[in-house]
């Protein structure tokens, strides 16, 4: 499995208090490639950890 920790995000609050996420360099993936399997482990959705939780 190749990780590619180069997607970039932030969050803020607009002056309305909703969250706003802004995101660059997003990996772009070949219509034709094969699926993969994500394993169910902390840093499969966050490459630097468990998270910060949003409500």
């Amino acid at each position: 499995m190749i990780l590619q920790p180069n997607n970039l995000f932030v969050f803020i609050h607009d002056p309305d208090g909703n969250w706003v996420e802004l995101s660059a360099e997003l990996a772009q993936v070949a219509a034709d490639k094969p699926a993969g399997e994500w394993p169910h482990e902390v840093r499969t959705l966050n490459f630097w950890g468990q998270g910060m939780l949003r409500s």
